[in-house]
């Protein structure tokens, strides 16, 4: 299983792991906060695509106007 680490920007505390550390980017997406994941291919920014203002941060840090791509769990039409 992957190794999960989970640290917040500018806090003491020591990174956080396994389950507490999806517990807490999970708990950051809700609160429609922007998280940054370490990717082999780079950072990866996610933020709630269900947070407006989240999404207006995210697109502001990234500088450009393209779509974002978008994950889902499910998709119900």
């Amino acid at each position: 299983m992957t190794p999960y680490r989970f640290a917040r920007f500018g806090s003491p505390a020591a990174p956080l792991g396994g389950t507490p550390a999806i517990e807490a980017a999970v708990e950051c997406l809700n609160e429609g906060r922007i998280l940054a994941i370490q990717h082999p291919s780079g950072p990866q920014l996610l933020a709630d695509a269900a947070h407006p203002k989240a999404i207006q941060r995210l697109r502001q840090r990234k500088g450009t106007p393209l779509p974002l791509p978008l994950l889902y769990h499910e998709l119900f039409i």
